[in-house]
Order: C-alpha cells, then sequence, then structure tokens
C-alpha cells in the first residue's frame, strides 16, 4: 500500500495546533480553535485541565531541606518537614512572600498529615488571611488545586483553620502558574490504550458549585455533607462524603431549576460503606449496585462509566418541563427510593453538572457560577499540492459521542461545501454515510446503518471518476459508477467543508491517499 499524502495519528500539539504525521514539512498541520479551557481523560485515567502547567517552580524550598525561605509562625521546620503545631486554636503558618501574582492562575500541590487532633488547614494569602476559594483540608492526603489568585496579596502560604489543639505536618510544597491556553486539543485516554482526538460540542455546567455539596445550592433531605474526605476522579482532595441520617423519608441531595428541554444530569459517585445509589430527575428513577456494577431499576434513559480507584459516573437523560430537580437519592436493592437508615450509611460524590444536551459530556468545574465549555473547531490541514482531485481516499478511524441524529462531518474540500468529500454522521439514527460534490453538484451519496456509532468504525471513501466506494469496518456496503471528483481539493477539517456542521466525536486515524486503493488495499486498511 502507497503510503498516504496526510496522516493523522493524535500525539503532538501546541496550543492552536494539532501535529499530522504526514507531511513531514508540517502543512498537514491542523488549525485548533475552541477559545475556553477543557478537560481530558489522560493515560493515567485521571480527569486534567487541558491548560498548560509552566515548569517554573515558584516556591523555593518547598522540601524543606533547609530552614530557611519560610516565614514561620508557631511552626517549625525539622526533619524536612514544616510542622504546624496548632495550641488553643492559635495561629500557626508558613508563608513565602513575592509568590503570587493578582488574577494568574496556579496550580498548588502539597502533601499534608495529620499528626494530632482533628483541626484543618487552609491557603493563606499572609497573616490570618484565608485565600479567596481556597479549599480546606481535614484529613492527610496530596492537596492539588488550580486556582486563579483573585487577592492583591502576593505572599503565599498554608495556616490552620478552626480552634482546639492539633498539629500538622506539611512537604513538597509547589506552585507553577497556568497559562491561559485555550486551544489546545484534547487527546483523551478513556478506556485506556492510544489516545483519541476528542471534539465535543459548546457546552454549560448549569450546576453553580459542582464540587462543594455543602453549599446552599444543594437540598440536603435528611442527609450530611463532609467535604474533601478522599481523592477525587482528578487526583484532588476534594471528593465529598455524603451521609445519610436516621430520619424517616426520603434521602437525597439535589438541585432545582425552572428549565424546559432536554437535560443530562451526570455526578461521579463512589461507595462508602452501602452499595446502592440512585440519580433521580422529578421523580423519574436510575438506580446501580456498587458490588454487580448493575442499573437495578430505570424509568429515564441513562448509563454508568466506570473509571478506576472505584469511582464511576452515572448519567441520566430527560426532557424538563418547567420545575424539575436533579440529585442523588438514597435507594434500596430494588433501586426505590428508601424512607428509613441506620443512620451510619455513606457514599463519596464529586464532579456534578447539568447541561442541555440528550448526553453528557466531559467534565466542566464549576466554582459558585454557571461555567461554559466551547465548541472544538479543528480545520485546515493540507494545501493544493498535498492532494490529488483526480483520484484518492479519504479514511478515518471514529466514534459518535451520541445517536443524536445531527450532522457531524469530516471533509477533504477547497474550503467550501461546493467541492467537497465527506464522510460521517447524519439526521438518521446510527447511520454513517458520505456524499461527493463537485461544482456544487451531487455526484455520489450514501447512508449506511450500523449497530452502535458511538463504537469506533474504520471508515473509507475511494473517489475517481465514476468510480466511488464506500467502505465500513473491512465491507465495501456501497459502490458509484457515475460521476465526477470534486476540482481544488486543498484542505481536509472536522466539518463539511465550509465550518458548518462540526464533527464531534473522537478520532484515533486520519489519512488521505492520492491514488485509487483496490479492494484488497481498502479491505485491508478498513478491517477492525
Amino acid at each position: 500500500m502507497v503510503a498516504p499524502s496526510l496522516a493523522l495519528i493524535p500525539t503532538g500539539f501546541k496550543d492552536g495546533k494539532l501535529y499530522s504525521v504526514l507531511p513531514e514539512s508540517g502543512v498537514g498541520d491542523f488549525d485548533v480553535v475552541r477559545g475556553s479551557g477543557a478537560t481530558r481523560v489522560n493515560k493515567d485515567g485521571l480527569i486534567v485541565d487541558v491548560r498548560m502547567v509552566t515548569g517554573l517552580e515558584l516556591i523555593t524550598n518547598g522540601g524543606f531541606d533547609v530552614d530557611s525561605n519560610w516565614t514561620k509562625t508557631s511552626a517549625v521546620i525539622e526533619n524536612g518537614k514544616a510542622i504546624l503545631d496548632i495550641v488553643n486554636g492559635g495561629g500557626s503558618s508558613v508563608l513565602q512572600s513575592s509568590v503570587m501574582t493578582q488574577n494568574k492562575t496556579y496550580k498548588i500541590t502539597f502533601d499534608a498529615i495529620l499528626l494530632s487532633g482533628n483541626g484543618s488547614l487552609a491557603l493563606s494569602r499572609g497573616g490570618n488571611n484565608n485565600v479567596t476559594n481556597s479549599l480546606s483540608i481535614s484529613q492527610s492526603g496530596t492537596f492539588s488545586q488550580v486556582l486563579k489568585w483573585v487577592d492583591a496579596d502576593n505572599v503565599f502560604g498554608i495556616k490552620r483553620i478552626g480552634g482546639g489543639d492539633f498539629s500538622w505536618s506539611i512537604d513538597n510544597v509547589s506552585v507553577k502558574e497556568v497559562t491561559n491556553d485555550t486551544n489546545i486539543p484534547r487527546l483523551d485516554y478513556t478506556g485506556g490504550g492510544c489516545p483519541s482526538l476528542l471534539l465535543e460540542p459548546q457546552s454549560t455546567n448549569l450546576i453553580t458549585y459542582s464540587e462543594d455539596f455543602s453549599d446552599v445550592a444543594w437540598n440536603k433531605g435528611r442527609s450530611t455533607i463532609t467535604s474533601n474526605q478522599i481523592t477525587a476522579p482528578d487526583n484532588t482532595l476534594t471528593a465529598d462524603k455524603w451521609q445519610i441520617t436516621s430520619d424517616v423519608g426520603a434521602h437525597y441531595i439535589r438541585v432545582g431549576a425552572t428549565r424546559t428541554g432536554d437535560f443530562t444530569n451526570s455526578i461521579y459517585v463512589k461507595k462508602g460503606n452501602y452499595r446502592y445509589i440512585g440519580l433521580a430527575n422529578s421523580g423519574s428513577i436510575f438506580a446501580f449496585d456498587f458490588d454487580t456494577e448493575t442499573i437495578i431499576k430505570n424509568t429515564i434513559s441513562g448509563g454508568v462509566d466506570k473509571l478506576g480507584n472505584g469511582w464511576y459516573r452515572i448519567f441520566t437523560t430527560n426532557t424538563w418541563a418547567s420545575f424539575n430537580y436533579s440529585g442523588l437519592y438514597y435507594s434500596d436493592a430494588s433501586g426505590n427510593e428508601l424512607p428509613t437508615a441506620n443512620g451510619d450509611e455513606f457514599y463519596y460524590i464529586w464532579g456534578a453538572q447539568l447541561e442541555e444536551l440528550p448526553y453528557s459530556t466531559s467534565y466542566i468545574p464549576t466554582s459558585g457560577a454557571i461555567a461554559t465549555r466551547l465548541a472544538d473547531s479543528v480545520t485546515g490541514a493540507g494545501d493544493a499540492t498535498t492532494f490529488n482531485d483526480s483520484e484518492g481516499v479519504l479514511y478515518a478511524e471514529i466514534a459518535a459521542l451520541s445517536d443524536d441524529l445531527t450532522f457531524r462531518l469530516i471533509s477533504l474540500s477547497d474550503g467550501t461545501n461546493n467541492n467537497t468529500i465527506k464522510l460521517g454522521y447524519r439526521s438518521d439514527s446510527n447511520a454513517i454515510y458520505f456524499e461527493v460534490k463537485s461544482n456544487g453538484a451531487g455526484q455520489a451519496f450514501y447512508v449506511h446503518t450500523i449497530t452502535d456509532i458511538t463504537t469506533f468504525s474504520k471508515v473509507a471513501v475511494k473517489y475517481e471518476d465514476n468510480d466511488f466506494a464506500l467502505w465500513v469496518n473491512g465491507v465495501e456496503v456501497t459502490t458509484d459508477v457515475s460521476g465526477i471528483t470534486p476540482i481544488g481539493l486543498n484542505q481536509v477539517s472536522f466539518n463539511r467543508g465550509d465550518a458548518a456542521q462540526l464533527f464531534t466525536g473522537k478520532v484515533k486515524d486520519l489519512r488521505v491517499y492520492n491514488t485509487a486503493l483496490t479492494d484488497a488495499e481498502l479491505m485491508e486498511l478498513t478491517t477492525i
């Protein structure tokens, strides 16, 4: 088989650019525009912000190797640790000046071990002043937070919260600036293996406190929240403990609003000491058994995604009308709301999301206001010398995010919808289709139905005058022996050619060949 003229195996990138493997000149690289932050799953299975963290460490002596660089109040540095020793709730802190700059964003990490008592820690901006939006730490672990420093103080520190006597050990303090790169392509490792390029539509998380369930925005029925108890799916100590009380009646945590339309609710959950949990939308329920990893009741469309370390993401989709509520409930073995409890049952929860889409998308964190992730746009790979107007093959290994009956296309075109070779998804359920247009006139078209477009398929379109074919997963599903090829082909984009009908989904491989491959070669190329 000949080498492709353009090949994308998602690996290399920078802000605003996705690198192709071929051509090596760089002319085949894609332009990336999103204009907002976003998350992905990294190779370790963790949810991470795609924004870049600079390599410059802003903390001096963060490992406390020597007794210097830190201003100490009721604290000592010894044996490679800082020890905060609090007596009768007195002030205790370690501080460094000239570290932070107002309105910049930082990634802050450190290790904390509670040596005695039961007090808490928080970030300090000097004296007894807490950092705005700082998380608090009440148990041992690795603390990590990406935080916009809105305070004018340049001092960074760690301080005690609360009264009484207690003692903490601090180590490995790190502060690095997070650059505001908003056009970084997302190489996503969901499911393991090699990464795929993740392309999503615009979406807004309508829940204002996605990780802080102690906030009054969350209505807690016969249950309580203890904040920041275990490590969350993003490897930070931000997952909350949801404790059921012994009061008789429905036990839940939920938010409500007046909305109409299709909405998807999702939340990350982990078993505490009780095996059944439910997700409800105004009476429509979806229940899950942690031990058997099975759905035990569903009166609403939904599903469960398994993560690592005992975490699951439960999601449901429902059509809302006027006022609705959405949230978790305490379930019995049949999936019904259980009105009685011993009072010691609990779960861990994190990352709630409500979005106006018929499916769930990547996590959008919030902390006091709704947040929006803008749509991914990836376009403009190649030029007129890269492609052959007369014959060739457009190939992609792709999976849809949902069977949402919308057009989501990949094209080889002249930058318009008049001369284009397109493949992707359309308004037919579970359908892959291709279309060829030359000078605005349709030349070839076919719709092929498969079992599930959300699983990866290998799709190839062969084009040549009076010889078009669509191959899907090792099978030639249609041919067309009448038509001419487009002219002026000069770019590959994840849209229909003119910036409309953006492709949303996952892409593992994309290639363009400048010769019409043989049937044997096309079978080899597209076989799963």
